[in-house]
């Protein structure tokens, strides 16, 4: 079952694009903007009531929610007790899009190639819980350090740490040797809730094989509080 969230302040949604999965695999579907929107255009709810910041529910928000679910699953259970008594024999389709994330592979300190390293140091501590987020990876607080991996696929990401405690240092990621188009990896967060584990995309539905990824220091600061924290490399769509 698909679940259409919605801004409550504008009524702005996904839900023109996800419906395009939902109608192709025949999915089911409930949607906010339907359902709880049309309740505060006509002054029954007020948007304060249910939700802090326009997106995200408070409790009674989660309430209103959880009853348009459960409305929707309620459906759902009576349509398949009839498609169990008429004994309906539903396939799926064929794919509406390629998985070009079927096969993905997170390269740590343990399996990456790396084929060059100037600066940049693996970080020994082991990950013993899901929630040790910035472990296994490589570290790096020089300017001008550098660290390449060889990968193959067609898709590509780089995990790193952004931190609320600032300054902190700016790297840059150049795939195949293209410095004209490196990507900037911002190590600084402007937030306060605490640091953060970011994935970005470096090529996606690119061209399948090897490739090489190079990350190196381009913006360091003396007094810079924690070093570049870079957690991973992700290559998906091997042949």
């Amino acid at each position: 079952m698909i679940m259409y969230n919605v801004c409550y302040d504008s009524g702005s949604s996904a839900e023109l694009f996800h419906a395009q999965v939902v109608r192709h695999y025949d999915l089911p579907a409930v949607s906010m903007r339907s359902t709880i929107y049309p309740e505060l255009l006509a002054g029954r709810i007020r948007n304060e009531e249910i939700t802090p910041d326009n997106l995200h529910p408070n409790d009674a928000g989660h309430e209103l929610v959880a009853s348009v679910i459960t409305c929707g699953l309620e459906q759902i259970r009576a349509e398949m007790d009839r498609g169990a008594a008429e004994g309906t024999d539903a396939k799926l389709p064929a794919p509406l899009t390629r998985n070009a994330y079927e096969d993905s592979v997170r390269l740590r300190n343990m399996n990456a190639c790396v084929v060059a390293c100037e600066g940049f140091t693996p970080d020994p501590q082991k990950q013993e819980h899901i929630t040790e987020i910035f472990r296994c990876g490589w570290t790096a607080k020089e300017k001008g350090s550098r660290i390449v991996f060889r990968v193959e696929g067609s898709c590509i990401g780089v995990q790193y740490r952004k931190t609320i405690q600032l300054p902190a240092p700016v790297a840059e990621v150049i795939l195949d040797g293209d410095a004209e188009h490196a990507q900037i990896l911002d190590a600084n967060f402007d937030e306060t809730w605490g640091d953060k584990l970011v994935l970005d995309t470096i090529l996606d539905h690119g061209e399948p094989g090897e490739h090489f990824v190079e990350i190196r220091l381009k913006e360091t600061h003396p007094d810079d509080r924690l070093p570049f924290y870079l957690v991973s490399v992700i290559a998906s769509g091997r042949d």
